[in-house]
This record gives C-alpha cells, structure tokens and sequence, in this order.
C-alpha cells in the first residue's frame, strides 16, 4: 500500500489544488466501493471539510443525478473490479462523450493500481482499501492543506450532547 500512496500522491496533490475550493461536487461508486465512497465523500469531505457533496451510486447516476451536471461542477468517478464494473463503465462512457460540454470529471479505477503477488481472485476484497488509501489518505490530506481547513476542527460533532 506504501507505494500506491507514493504512486498517487502527485495526483492527489493536482486534484486538490484543482478541485478543493469547489461549491460542490458529485461522487460516483457502487458495489464494493460504496462503503469507502460514502465514507470519503461524507464522512471525511462533509463532515470534516464542511463541503457541499452528493454521493450516488453507479446505477442511481442516470436517475437524475446526470441533471445536476453543469459547467463546474466536479465528478469523481471510483470504478471498482466487481459485479457493478459494467456500470461504472457506462458512467465512465457518459462523462467522457463530451454530451455534458466541458464538465470536469475525475475517474479513479482501482484496477490500476498493482499489488504484486497478490492474486486476481483477491482485487476486489482489497480494492476498498486500495480506495482508502487514495482519497482518505491521500487525497483528503491534499484538501486540508489547500483549504487550509484541519480535519480535526469539527463545528458540532463531539462538541455538545445532541
């Protein structure tokens, strides 16, 4: 997992500056990914980064969340190697078709990152924490530092009995 995260960070550190500062911004995962897509995208981005998001899921995005797009509105697109890859890839095929205009779209396919000696069979059980380490590692410590915003700093949770 070590040299994911090295492989990775230049990227994340480029989709922080880029995206961090948006209004708001749409996550797509499904299948084993949702858990981690939930989890980065509410828990870590909202909750912790007080941003705006929608978390949805593959085969839920063309039941009107493809409405929501428009010209800067930010798209991550976490592509897993399970049952709801087919649908990851029409997700994938419907942001990169152009039909939306020029909105920005950011897909991280699991699939890309190797473990070696670790058997196919095995992809999908560690593609979560392949995942993981992505964004609630690595791409989350890039937004705090753009945002200059501490991931600690919380307004309510654990602030008060509610």
């Amino acid at each position: 997992m070590l040299d994911i995260r090295k492989r990775f960070e230049p990227r994340a550190e480029e989709l922080a500056r880029k995206y961090a500062l948006a209004d708001y911004t749409m996550f797509i995962g499904s299948g084993a990914l949702w858990g981690e897509t939930i989890l980065y995208s509410m828990c870590l981005l909202e909750e912790m980064q007080w941003k705006r998001i929608r978390h949805i899921t593959s085969h839920d995005f063309f039941q009107g969340a493809l409405e929501l797009l428009e010209p800067g509105v930010p798209v991550f697109l976490f592509m897993g190697e399970d049952e709801c890859r087919a649908l990851d890839e029409r997700v994938r095929a419907f942001l990169t078709s152009g039909v939306t205009g020029d909105e920005d779209y950011v897909i991280i396919d699991t699939a890309e990152y190797a473990i070696p000696g670790l058997d196919d069979d095995f992809r999908v059980i560690v593609s979560p924490w392949i995942l993981s380490v992505l964004t609630t590692d690595r791409l989350s410590r890039n937004y705090e530092l753009v945002t200059k915003h501490n991931l600690k700093y919380r307004r309510y949770y654990h602030q008060f009995d509610y």
